[in-house]
């Protein structure tokens, strides 16, 4: 397989490979034309033309089997890193609170830890994607998941297979008591 930066084309779901492939035109095959009859080659993409899809985008609701995997959980100790790395240099872009909440429940909900990583290692930070240590990307992704409410426990495994076969589970915020709001984002 061909890689893609630090991760592989299997490794991408649905909606990222369909944007790598958009993109990445020189990947496409030729249109070039059978050498003997003259026909175009069957599954030959044509100059121009743009992925086809049967239908909207897929959510996060739509990738197949994350749901049922086991929820992630990390380690204090790489929280606390990964809040000493968030603060030094993803605060500048992403300050406190905006990778909480509701929006963050909406976009990372019942998907794989895998994906936020491929998303982080191959995008941030945005002057210098893939800059920081395998390391320091899992401990900002603990820092998030602890954020988020979602329980410390075994440590985030470094293995990107394992990573694979965990989802993050963001539980429900409680609700609000009577006469109270809920906290901002959710």
């Amino acid at each position: 397989m061909r890689a893609i930066g630090r991760t592989t084309v299997a490794a991408l779901t649905t909606l990222e490979l369909a944007c790598v492939l958009t993109l990445s035109g020189c990947d496409r095959p030729k249109s070039e034309p059978d050498v003997q009859t003259g026909a175009p080659l069957p599954g030959a993409v044509q100059p121009g033309a743009m992925l086809a899809s049967s239908g909207p985008a897929p959510t996060a609701a739509d990738l197949p089997g994350a749901a049922s995997l086991p929820a992630a959980t990390y380690d204090v100790a790489q929280a606390a890193a990964g809040q000493r790395v968030y603060q030094a240099v993803c605060a500048r872009c992403h300050p406190p609170g905006s990778q909480t909440g509701a929006a963050f429940r909406t976009a990372w909900n019942n998907r794989r830890v895998s994906d936020l990583q491929s998303i982080l290692v191959n995008t941030m930070p945005q002057d210098k994607p893939g800059s920081l240590t395998d390391e320091q990307y899992l401990d900002v992704i603990a820092y998030m998941l602890k954020m988020n409410d979602i329980p410390a426990g075994a440590a985030l495994p470094a293995d990107t297979t394992a990573l694979h076969k965990l989802k993050i589970g963001v539980p429900e915020p409680p609700p609000a008591a009577p006469g109270q709001r809920q906290r901002q984002g959710q």
